[in-house]
């Protein structure tokens, strides 16, 4: 059931109407889609808690996300200085917005992104999903936990493809783009594993969808993308690492981990069985 919302979802979502009908229509979707999961939540007896979004995690998570988006433009502005590339403040505000025509643009594209978008998907795909499989696979060893987050990250790329098929997109195109994000849905599933905090990939997820930086380093040619590409994984992976070390100090943001005996154990002494 929730497979076909996020296909038919996605298939309507791009097609062309009036600006407002954009951020109105895809709230309706993400709302549809995270309904869905809170009821297989439900059914399962499992609290949305268990899974990364307790409302402990959100002020971690925000702090975590606003150091990943410094870093990122500290690392943006120290690149384009070394290779002689345009950078500024100004660049943020130049960034793509999703409606060019409706009002506080700049906001309204944020906002969709992290509240929407990558909040619902990083729950639906990652909380959920991610974690049912694993679950389902058994989760007594790393082969079986990574094998659960690949086959999670195939079906969020595969998920994104109906938009382009209506869009009369080519078959390379579908193939090129689903397997761009099958490898994003891959490194944000292996951070999803690192922390399990919904908000924190989500907010990633989020920078990831809008790029708010002084430079726009996807534009560089040759090297010089290669190494905005390396810096950004650095920087992704450091901040996580970063947040983990400190996450299991604390108790704070329980961390999940993994039992010999195929259910997670908490450090805060919540027993997550029934996904």
């Amino acid at each position: 059931m929730a497979v076909v919302a996020i296909m038919v979802g996605n298939a309507v979502s791009d097609v062309s109407f009036p600006a407002w009908i954009g951020p109105a229509g895809g709230t309706v979707k993400f709302r549809v889609l995270a309904g869905i999961a809170l009821l297989l939540l439900r059914v399962e007896g499992v609290r949305p808690g268990e899974i990364g979004l307790s409302r402990r995690l959100l002020g971690p998570a925000l702090l975590a996300g606003f150091g990943l988006w410094a870093a990122l433009n500290v690392v943006a502005a120290g690149l384009a200085v070394a290779l002689g590339n345009q950078w500024g403040f100004g660049l943020i505000l130049e960034m793509p917005a999703r409606w060019p025509d409706v009002p506080f643009t700049l906001f309204t594209s944020l906002a969709f992104d992290f509240l929407v978008v990558a909040l619902v998907e990083e729950f639906v795909f990652r909380g959920y999903l991610q974690t049912k499989v694993i679950a389902l696979l058994g989760d007594d060893s790393r082969a079986r936990i990574g094998l659960g987050i690949l086959a999670a990250s195939v079906v969020f790329g595969a998920l994104h493809t109906p938009a382009m098929i209506v869009q009369g997109a080519s078959p390379s195109g579908i193939v090129g783009t689903a397997a761009f994000l099958g490898l994003s849905g891959l490194g944000v599933g292996i951070l999803y594993e690192l922390t399990h905090n919904v908000y924190f990939v989500a907010l990633l997820h989020a920078v990831g969808n809008t790029w708010p930086l002084v430079a726009d380093v996807w534009t560089w040619s040759g090297t010089a993308v290669v190494a905005a590409l390396v810096a950004v994984l650095v920087v992704y992976f450091g901040v996580t690492f970063a947040y983990r070390s400190w996450a299991l100090d604390t108790d704070l943001t329980p961390v999940v981990e993994r039992s010999e005996a195929s259910q997670p154990a908490r450090s805060d002494g919540v027993d997550p069985s029934g996904v």
